[in-house]
Protein backbone atom coordinates (compact mmCIF):
# COMPACT_ATOMS: atom_id res chain seq x y z
CA UNK A 1 0.00 0.00 0.00
CA UNK A 2 1.04 2.86 -1.10
CA UNK A 3 2.44 6.15 0.68
CA UNK A 4 -1.21 8.30 0.93
CA UNK A 5 -3.57 5.71 0.79
CA UNK A 6 -6.38 4.92 2.97
CA UNK A 7 -8.15 1.44 2.98
CA UNK A 8 -11.76 1.42 4.93
CA UNK A 9 -13.46 -1.40 5.97
CA UNK A 10 -16.73 -2.44 8.18
CA UNK A 11 -16.67 -5.16 10.63
CA UNK A 12 -19.67 -6.46 12.55
CA UNK A 13 -20.31 -8.93 15.66
CA UNK A 14 -23.28 -10.47 16.70
CA UNK A 15 -24.19 -12.43 18.92
CA UNK A 16 -27.78 -14.01 17.34
CA UNK A 17 -28.72 -16.30 19.93
CA UNK A 18 -29.01 -20.43 19.67
CA UNK A 19 -32.59 -22.42 18.93
CA UNK A 20 -32.21 -23.68 22.46
CA UNK A 21 -32.04 -20.23 24.60
CA UNK A 22 -35.06 -19.50 22.25
CA UNK A 23 -37.17 -22.41 23.52
CA UNK A 24 -36.72 -21.15 26.80
CA UNK A 25 -39.93 -19.95 27.89
CA UNK A 26 -39.36 -19.04 31.39
CA UNK A 27 -36.63 -16.98 30.32
CA UNK A 28 -37.85 -15.06 27.60
CA UNK A 29 -42.11 -14.76 29.17
CA UNK A 30 -42.36 -11.70 27.69
CA UNK A 31 -41.81 -13.00 24.25
CA UNK A 32 -44.73 -13.70 21.82
CA UNK A 33 -43.61 -17.49 20.87
CA UNK A 34 -44.50 -16.31 17.08
CA UNK A 35 -41.27 -14.40 17.30
CA UNK A 36 -38.98 -17.17 18.98
CA UNK A 37 -40.06 -19.32 16.26
CA UNK A 38 -36.19 -20.26 14.06
CA UNK A 39 -37.50 -19.17 10.61
CA UNK A 40 -39.22 -16.25 11.80
CA UNK A 41 -36.17 -15.17 13.71
CA UNK A 42 -33.15 -16.77 11.29
CA UNK A 43 -35.46 -14.50 8.03
CA UNK A 44 -35.10 -11.50 10.45
CA UNK A 45 -31.37 -12.09 11.18
CA UNK A 46 -30.33 -12.31 7.46
CA UNK A 47 -31.94 -9.18 7.05
CA UNK A 48 -30.59 -7.21 9.09
CA UNK A 49 -26.62 -8.55 8.45
CA UNK A 50 -27.28 -8.22 4.92
CA UNK A 51 -28.92 -3.87 5.36
CA UNK A 52 -25.92 -3.23 7.50
CA UNK A 53 -23.60 -4.59 4.92
CA UNK A 54 -20.58 -5.20 6.80
CA UNK A 55 -17.40 -5.99 4.78
CA UNK A 56 -16.37 -9.16 7.55
CA UNK A 57 -19.16 -10.90 9.69
CA UNK A 58 -18.47 -12.19 13.11
CA UNK A 59 -21.13 -14.58 14.38
CA UNK A 60 -21.31 -15.85 17.97
CA UNK A 61 -24.56 -18.77 18.99
CA UNK A 62 -23.74 -20.08 15.48
CA UNK A 63 -25.19 -23.61 15.05
CA UNK A 64 -24.87 -25.78 12.06
CA UNK A 65 -29.23 -25.24 11.01
CA UNK A 66 -28.37 -21.80 11.59
CA UNK A 67 -24.38 -21.29 9.62
CA UNK A 68 -26.42 -23.41 7.05
CA UNK A 69 -29.23 -21.34 6.28
CA UNK A 70 -27.04 -18.29 6.83
CA UNK A 71 -24.23 -19.70 4.21
CA UNK A 72 -27.43 -19.34 1.54
CA UNK A 73 -28.09 -16.25 2.27
CA UNK A 74 -25.22 -14.64 2.64
CA UNK A 75 -23.65 -16.07 -0.17
CA UNK A 76 -26.47 -14.91 -2.47
CA UNK A 77 -25.17 -11.54 -1.11
CA UNK A 78 -22.17 -12.14 -1.87
CA UNK A 79 -20.02 -13.27 1.53
CA UNK A 80 -18.16 -16.39 2.11
CA UNK A 81 -17.57 -18.44 5.38
CA UNK A 82 -14.33 -17.94 6.29
CA UNK A 83 -14.11 -20.35 9.41
CA UNK A 84 -16.14 -21.49 12.08
CA UNK A 85 -16.15 -23.92 15.03
CA UNK A 86 -19.12 -26.02 17.10
CA UNK A 87 -19.66 -26.80 20.28
CA UNK A 88 -21.02 -30.46 18.96
CA UNK A 89 -20.90 -32.33 22.31
CA UNK A 90 -23.88 -29.64 24.18
CA UNK A 91 -27.44 -29.28 23.49
CA UNK A 92 -27.23 -26.45 21.95
CA UNK A 93 -24.70 -27.19 19.27
CA UNK A 94 -23.49 -23.70 19.10
CA UNK A 95 -20.08 -22.08 18.08
CA UNK A 96 -18.87 -18.85 16.48
CA UNK A 97 -17.94 -18.35 12.91
CA UNK A 98 -16.58 -15.46 10.30
CA UNK A 99 -17.94 -14.94 7.03
CA UNK A 100 -16.41 -12.00 4.37
CA UNK A 101 -16.53 -10.27 1.46
CA UNK A 102 -14.11 -12.19 -1.27
CA UNK A 103 -13.76 -8.65 -3.39
CA UNK A 104 -12.69 -6.67 -0.22
CA UNK A 105 -10.81 -9.27 1.34
CA UNK A 106 -8.48 -12.19 0.43
CA UNK A 107 -8.37 -15.33 3.02
CA UNK A 108 -4.80 -16.26 3.96
CA UNK A 109 -5.02 -18.60 7.04
CA UNK A 110 -7.87 -20.12 9.38
CA UNK A 111 -7.46 -21.24 13.16
CA UNK A 112 -9.54 -22.94 15.84
CA UNK A 113 -9.48 -23.48 19.36
CA UNK A 114 -10.93 -23.70 22.94
CA UNK A 115 -9.66 -21.98 25.51
CA UNK A 116 -9.30 -25.64 28.01
CA UNK A 117 -7.11 -27.07 25.21
CA UNK A 118 -4.66 -24.65 25.92
CA UNK A 119 -4.23 -24.52 29.59
CA UNK A 120 -0.75 -26.26 29.52
CA UNK A 121 0.38 -24.34 26.95
CA UNK A 122 -0.23 -20.91 29.00
CA UNK A 123 -0.65 -21.67 32.32
CA UNK A 124 1.64 -25.25 32.54
CA UNK A 125 4.01 -24.43 36.01
CA UNK A 126 0.82 -23.01 37.66
CA UNK A 127 -1.50 -26.26 36.89
CA UNK A 128 1.09 -28.97 38.58
CA UNK A 129 2.32 -26.83 41.54
CA UNK A 130 1.26 -28.53 44.52
CA UNK A 131 -1.94 -26.74 46.07
CA UNK A 132 -5.46 -26.41 47.76
CA UNK A 133 -8.55 -28.02 46.72
CA UNK A 134 -9.67 -24.77 46.04
CA UNK A 135 -6.91 -24.13 43.48
CA UNK A 136 -7.35 -27.83 41.72
CA UNK A 137 -11.08 -26.87 41.81
CA UNK A 138 -10.24 -23.75 39.60
CA UNK A 139 -8.02 -25.76 36.65
CA UNK A 140 -10.97 -28.31 36.72
CA UNK A 141 -13.40 -26.03 36.49
CA UNK A 142 -11.28 -24.51 33.18
CA UNK A 143 -11.07 -27.68 32.01
CA UNK A 144 -14.97 -28.40 31.76
CA UNK A 145 -15.74 -25.30 29.84
CA UNK A 146 -15.85 -25.33 26.09
CA UNK A 147 -15.62 -21.86 25.02
CA UNK A 148 -13.69 -21.02 21.91
CA UNK A 149 -12.38 -18.73 19.38
CA UNK A 150 -11.58 -18.82 15.61
CA UNK A 151 -9.30 -16.55 13.66
CA UNK A 152 -9.30 -15.66 9.78
CA UNK A 153 -6.03 -13.63 8.39
CA UNK A 154 -7.21 -11.56 5.65
CA UNK A 155 -5.11 -9.46 2.99
CA UNK A 156 -6.95 -6.23 1.71
CA UNK A 157 -7.66 -6.74 -2.15
CA UNK A 158 -5.65 -6.64 -4.19
CA UNK A 159 -2.33 -6.86 -2.39
CA UNK A 160 -2.69 -4.72 1.16
CA UNK A 161 -1.97 -5.43 4.95
CA UNK A 162 -2.48 -8.71 6.53
CA UNK A 163 -5.37 -8.07 9.08
CA UNK A 164 -6.08 -10.71 11.91
CA UNK A 165 -9.56 -11.35 12.74
CA UNK A 166 -11.42 -13.27 15.85
CA UNK A 167 -14.89 -14.25 16.90
CA UNK A 168 -14.97 -15.12 19.91
CA UNK A 169 -17.41 -16.00 22.87
CA UNK A 170 -16.30 -16.24 26.61
CA UNK A 171 -17.82 -18.38 29.68
CA UNK A 172 -21.54 -16.35 30.65
CA UNK A 173 -21.60 -17.12 34.17
CA UNK A 174 -21.70 -14.10 36.42
CA UNK A 175 -20.80 -16.10 39.56
CA UNK A 176 -17.29 -16.38 37.77
CA UNK A 177 -15.44 -13.75 36.73
CA UNK A 178 -12.21 -15.04 37.34
CA UNK A 179 -12.86 -17.55 34.96
CA UNK A 180 -13.47 -15.35 32.20
CA UNK A 181 -10.53 -13.80 33.21
CA UNK A 182 -8.45 -16.87 32.38
CA UNK A 183 -10.26 -17.13 29.18
CA UNK A 184 -9.35 -13.99 28.38
CA UNK A 185 -6.02 -14.25 28.90
CA UNK A 186 -5.73 -17.56 27.31
CA UNK A 187 -7.37 -16.01 24.10
CA UNK A 188 -4.84 -12.87 24.07
CA UNK A 189 -2.01 -14.85 24.66
CA UNK A 190 -2.78 -17.18 21.66
CA UNK A 191 -4.33 -14.41 19.28
CA UNK A 192 -0.71 -12.88 19.79
CA UNK A 193 1.38 -16.08 19.27
CA UNK A 194 -0.96 -16.76 16.07
CA UNK A 195 -0.19 -13.37 15.31
CA UNK A 196 3.29 -13.65 15.67
CA UNK A 197 3.69 -16.92 13.97
CA UNK A 198 1.76 -15.82 10.50
CA UNK A 199 4.58 -12.77 10.17
CA UNK A 200 7.60 -15.38 10.60
CA UNK A 201 5.94 -18.04 8.37
CA UNK A 202 4.20 -16.00 5.48
CA UNK A 203 5.74 -17.05 2.52
CA UNK A 204 4.45 -13.12 1.08
CA UNK A 205 6.26 -11.17 3.59
CA UNK A 206 3.26 -8.81 3.51
CA UNK A 207 2.78 -6.11 5.80
CA UNK A 208 0.69 -6.51 9.47
CA UNK A 209 -1.90 -4.55 9.33
CA UNK A 210 -3.12 -5.25 12.85
CA UNK A 211 -5.95 -7.58 14.52
CA UNK A 212 -9.87 -7.12 15.33
CA UNK A 213 -10.83 -8.95 18.46
CA UNK A 214 -14.98 -9.20 18.44
CA UNK A 215 -17.44 -10.75 20.53
CA UNK A 216 -19.60 -11.64 23.13
CA UNK A 217 -16.86 -11.30 25.76
CA UNK A 218 -20.12 -11.44 29.17
CA UNK A 219 -18.33 -8.81 31.08
CA UNK A 220 -19.17 -4.94 31.80
CA UNK A 221 -16.61 -2.41 31.44
CA UNK A 222 -17.16 -1.42 34.86
CA UNK A 223 -18.66 -1.45 38.08
CA UNK A 224 -19.35 1.58 39.99
CA UNK A 225 -21.96 0.12 43.13
CA UNK A 226 -21.56 -3.12 44.92
CA UNK A 227 -23.85 -6.22 43.33
CA UNK A 228 -24.41 -9.57 44.75
CA UNK A 229 -21.89 -10.92 42.97
CA UNK A 230 -19.14 -8.26 44.33
CA UNK A 231 -20.78 -7.79 47.88
CA UNK A 232 -17.88 -4.83 48.82
CA UNK A 233 -16.07 -3.07 45.99
CA UNK A 234 -12.64 -1.58 47.10
CA UNK A 235 -11.97 1.41 48.36
CA UNK A 236 -12.03 4.54 45.74
CA UNK A 237 -8.22 5.22 46.04
CA UNK A 238 -7.73 1.47 45.13
CA UNK A 239 -10.23 1.50 42.11
CA UNK A 240 -8.81 0.72 38.63
CA UNK A 241 -8.54 3.87 36.36
CA UNK A 242 -9.88 4.23 33.02
CA UNK A 243 -8.09 2.58 29.83
CA UNK A 244 -5.23 4.50 28.64
CA UNK A 245 -6.47 7.21 26.30
CA UNK A 246 -4.91 5.62 22.57
CA UNK A 247 -1.85 7.33 21.25
CA UNK A 248 -2.08 5.62 18.22
CA UNK A 249 -2.80 7.31 14.50
CA UNK A 250 -5.52 9.29 13.56
CA UNK A 251 -6.81 10.22 10.43
CA UNK A 252 -5.42 14.22 10.90
CA UNK A 253 -2.52 13.45 12.24
CA UNK A 254 -0.39 13.76 9.12
CA UNK A 255 -1.17 16.02 6.52
CA UNK A 256 -0.14 13.51 3.75
CA UNK A 257 -2.72 11.13 4.83
CA UNK A 258 -5.96 12.15 2.30
CA UNK A 259 -9.24 12.43 4.65
CA UNK A 260 -10.99 8.50 4.24
CA UNK A 261 -12.96 8.10 1.49
CA UNK A 262 -16.56 6.39 1.42
CA UNK A 263 -17.03 3.15 2.15
CA UNK A 264 -19.37 2.67 -1.13
CA UNK A 265 -18.51 5.07 -4.42
CA UNK A 266 -21.17 7.08 -5.64
CA UNK A 267 -21.52 5.24 -8.90
CA UNK A 268 -22.52 2.00 -6.37
CA UNK A 269 -25.46 1.22 -3.89
CA UNK A 270 -25.88 3.78 -1.21
CA UNK A 271 -24.55 3.19 2.38
CA UNK A 272 -26.52 0.34 4.48
CA UNK A 273 -27.03 3.09 7.46
CA UNK A 274 -27.25 6.52 7.44
CA UNK A 275 -23.93 8.65 8.71
CA UNK A 276 -24.39 10.82 11.66
CA UNK A 277 -21.72 13.86 11.63
CA UNK A 278 -19.79 15.36 14.49
CA UNK A 279 -21.90 18.33 15.24
CA UNK A 280 -24.90 17.59 13.21
CA UNK A 281 -28.28 16.03 13.83
CA UNK A 282 -28.35 12.43 13.08
CA UNK A 283 -30.60 11.75 9.98
CA UNK A 284 -33.32 9.03 10.02
CA UNK A 285 -31.85 5.79 9.49
CA UNK A 286 -32.87 3.77 6.88
CA UNK A 287 -33.02 0.94 9.93
CA UNK A 288 -35.76 3.22 11.22
CA UNK A 289 -37.38 0.29 12.93
CA UNK A 290 -34.32 -0.90 15.04
CA UNK A 291 -33.29 2.53 15.13
CA UNK A 292 -29.41 2.04 14.19
CA UNK A 293 -27.93 4.74 12.86
CA UNK A 294 -23.73 5.30 11.83
CA UNK A 295 -21.89 7.66 13.70
CA UNK A 296 -18.16 9.04 12.69
CA UNK A 297 -15.35 9.53 14.90
CA UNK A 298 -15.95 12.17 17.97
CA UNK A 299 -13.82 15.37 17.76
CA UNK A 300 -12.42 17.23 20.69
CA UNK A 301 -15.55 19.62 20.05
CA UNK A 302 -18.29 17.06 20.23
CA UNK A 303 -20.65 17.07 22.70
CA UNK A 304 -20.86 13.66 25.09
CA UNK A 305 -22.76 10.97 23.00
CA UNK A 306 -26.25 10.30 24.38
CA UNK A 307 -26.95 7.80 26.43
CA UNK A 308 -30.24 6.16 27.26
CA UNK A 309 -31.77 4.06 30.02
CA UNK A 310 -31.31 2.99 33.56
CA UNK A 311 -28.24 2.61 35.24
CA UNK A 312 -29.73 0.41 37.78
CA UNK A 313 -29.45 -3.67 36.41
CA UNK A 314 -33.13 -6.08 36.55
CA UNK A 315 -32.83 -9.29 37.60
CA UNK A 316 -35.07 -12.25 37.76
CA UNK A 317 -33.94 -15.27 39.14
CA UNK A 318 -33.78 -18.57 36.75
CA UNK A 319 -34.52 -21.73 36.88
CA UNK A 320 -31.12 -22.53 38.70
CA UNK A 321 -31.56 -20.06 41.72
CA UNK A 322 -29.22 -17.36 40.23
CA UNK A 323 -29.70 -14.71 36.93
CA UNK A 324 -31.26 -16.39 33.65
CA UNK A 325 -28.84 -13.74 31.74
CA UNK A 326 -25.88 -12.96 30.29
CA UNK A 327 -23.02 -11.26 32.03
CA UNK A 328 -22.03 -9.59 35.23
CA UNK A 329 -25.65 -8.85 36.79
CA UNK A 330 -25.10 -5.01 36.66
CA UNK A 331 -25.99 -2.32 33.82
CA UNK A 332 -22.91 0.04 32.59
CA UNK A 333 -23.45 3.28 33.54
CA UNK A 334 -22.66 6.27 31.33
CA UNK A 335 -19.05 7.28 31.10
CA UNK A 336 -17.67 10.39 32.29
CA UNK A 337 -14.28 12.57 32.07
CA UNK A 338 -13.36 11.13 35.29
CA UNK A 339 -13.31 7.39 35.81
CA UNK A 340 -12.25 7.83 39.57
CA UNK A 341 -14.13 5.20 41.62
CA UNK A 342 -15.10 2.59 39.21
CA UNK A 343 -14.30 -0.64 39.46
CA UNK A 344 -12.92 -2.45 35.83
CA UNK A 345 -13.91 -5.98 34.96
CA UNK A 346 -10.88 -8.09 35.30
CA UNK A 347 -11.67 -8.67 31.66
CA UNK A 348 -12.43 -5.72 30.08
CA UNK A 349 -9.37 -4.69 32.20
CA UNK A 350 -6.83 -7.13 30.98
CA UNK A 351 -7.72 -6.35 27.43
CA UNK A 352 -7.71 -2.25 27.21
CA UNK A 353 -4.95 -2.12 29.55
CA UNK A 354 -3.08 -5.39 29.06
CA UNK A 355 -2.63 -5.99 32.58
CA UNK A 356 -4.68 -7.43 35.98
CA UNK A 357 -2.75 -7.96 39.28
CA UNK A 358 -3.75 -10.52 42.02
CA UNK A 359 -5.34 -8.00 44.01
CA UNK A 360 -7.76 -7.55 41.44
CA UNK A 361 -11.33 -8.69 42.63
CA UNK A 362 -12.22 -10.86 39.80
CA UNK A 363 -8.37 -12.17 39.76
CA UNK A 364 -8.39 -16.04 40.85
CA UNK A 365 -6.18 -15.73 44.10
CA UNK A 366 -8.62 -12.57 45.29
CA UNK A 367 -11.85 -14.17 44.06
CA UNK A 368 -11.43 -17.89 45.82
CA UNK A 369 -8.95 -16.50 48.68
CA UNK A 370 -7.41 -19.89 49.77
CA UNK A 371 -5.47 -19.96 46.44
CA UNK A 372 -1.67 -19.08 47.01
CA UNK A 373 -0.42 -16.15 45.25
CA UNK A 374 2.19 -17.97 43.37
CA UNK A 375 -0.82 -20.23 41.70
CA UNK A 376 -1.98 -18.07 39.44
CA UNK A 377 0.34 -14.78 38.31
CA UNK A 378 -0.35 -11.28 37.42
CA UNK A 379 -1.81 -11.17 34.19
CA UNK A 380 -0.50 -9.18 31.04
CA UNK A 381 -1.24 -9.80 27.76
CA UNK A 382 -0.79 -6.92 24.10
CA UNK A 383 -3.67 -4.47 25.19
CA UNK A 384 -6.18 -3.39 22.50
CA UNK A 385 -8.28 -0.44 21.93
CA UNK A 386 -12.14 -0.30 21.67
CA UNK A 387 -13.62 0.88 18.82
CA UNK A 388 -17.02 2.31 20.34
CA UNK A 389 -14.65 3.51 22.74
CA UNK A 390 -12.46 4.99 20.12
CA UNK A 391 -15.32 6.79 17.95
CA UNK A 392 -18.22 7.80 21.09
CA UNK A 393 -15.95 7.88 23.73
CA UNK A 394 -17.79 5.40 25.73
CA UNK A 395 -18.89 1.65 25.40
CA UNK A 396 -22.96 0.83 24.63
CA UNK A 397 -25.02 1.26 27.37
CA UNK A 398 -26.70 -1.82 26.35
CA UNK A 399 -25.61 -4.50 23.98
CA UNK A 400 -27.67 -7.27 25.80
CA UNK A 401 -31.26 -6.10 26.28
CA UNK A 402 -33.89 -8.57 28.88
CA UNK A 403 -35.86 -8.88 31.78
CA UNK A 404 -33.22 -10.52 33.52
CA UNK A 405 -30.08 -8.27 32.37
CA UNK A 406 -29.02 -5.33 30.57
CA UNK A 407 -25.61 -3.58 29.86
CA UNK A 408 -22.75 -4.21 27.60
CA UNK A 409 -21.18 -7.63 27.23
CA UNK A 410 -20.21 -7.32 23.86
CA UNK A 411 -16.88 -5.31 22.14
CA UNK A 412 -15.05 -4.74 19.18
CA UNK A 413 -10.99 -4.85 20.11
CA UNK A 414 -8.04 -3.99 18.00
CA UNK A 415 -4.75 -3.16 17.82
CA UNK A 416 -2.20 -1.75 15.30
CA UNK A 417 -0.12 0.88 14.56
CA UNK A 418 -2.07 1.54 11.25
CA UNK A 419 -5.51 0.43 12.11
CA UNK A 420 -8.11 3.26 13.16
CA UNK A 421 -11.70 3.18 14.01
CA UNK A 422 -13.57 5.59 11.69
CA UNK A 423 -17.16 4.97 12.29
CA UNK A 424 -19.71 3.18 14.16
CA UNK A 425 -23.31 1.89 14.49
CA UNK A 426 -24.92 3.90 17.20
CA UNK A 427 -27.04 1.58 19.19
CA UNK A 428 -30.87 1.96 19.60
CA UNK A 429 -32.35 3.71 22.39
CA UNK A 430 -33.64 2.44 25.24
CA UNK A 431 -37.16 3.29 24.39
CA UNK A 432 -36.78 0.89 21.23
CA UNK A 433 -35.53 -1.77 23.40
CA UNK A 434 -38.19 -2.02 25.47
CA UNK A 435 -41.26 -0.84 23.30
CA UNK A 436 -42.07 -4.93 23.71
CA UNK A 437 -40.53 -5.33 27.38
CA UNK A 438 -37.05 -6.33 26.02
CA UNK A 439 -35.23 -8.52 23.63
CA UNK A 440 -35.70 -10.85 21.67
CA UNK A 441 -39.00 -8.93 20.42
CA UNK A 442 -40.50 -8.18 17.29
CA UNK A 443 -38.24 -5.82 16.46
CA UNK A 444 -35.13 -7.35 17.58
CA UNK A 445 -33.94 -10.81 16.63
CA UNK A 446 -31.82 -11.61 19.10
CA UNK A 447 -31.37 -10.85 23.03
CA UNK A 448 -28.02 -9.12 21.87
CA UNK A 449 -27.27 -6.10 19.57
CA UNK A 450 -25.09 -6.37 16.64
CA UNK A 451 -21.90 -3.78 17.03
CA UNK A 452 -20.41 -2.55 13.86
CA UNK A 453 -17.46 -0.15 13.09
CA UNK A 454 -15.75 0.98 9.79
CA UNK A 455 -11.56 0.79 10.27
CA UNK A 456 -9.29 2.48 8.17
CA UNK A 457 -5.96 1.12 7.49
CA UNK A 458 -3.42 4.28 7.07
CA UNK A 459 -0.28 3.49 4.92
CA UNK A 460 2.71 2.66 7.37
CA UNK A 461 4.46 5.66 8.03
Amino acid sequence: MSAGTVRTFRVLTYNIMHRLDALRSSKYFYCAPSVLKFPVRMSRIEKELLHHDPDILCLQEAEQVSLDQLSTSLGAGGYRKAVHMFNSTLPSGDGCAIFYRPEVFRLLSTQTFRFNSLLDKWFSQHMHMTGTDVQWALWRELKEKLNMAVIASFSLMPSGPVVHVVSTHLFWDPLFPDIKLLQAYILAKEVSAYCEEFAKSSPEKQPQGGCILAGDFNSVPYKVHADRYDPELPSLAARYQAPAKSGSRTLNQSLRHPPVPETHPPSSSPPSVAVARPGSPTPPSPFHVQGFSMRTTRSAADPPAEIAGSSEPTEQQGDKGRTDGDGDGVAVESESAEDVGRLYSGVYQLLTQGTVGADHPDHPVTRRHKIPMQAVPSLQVQPYRSAYREVFGQEPQFTNYTVAFKGCLDYLFFEGPDLVAVEAIKLPQEDALSQHTALPSALFPSDHLPLMAEFAMLAPQ
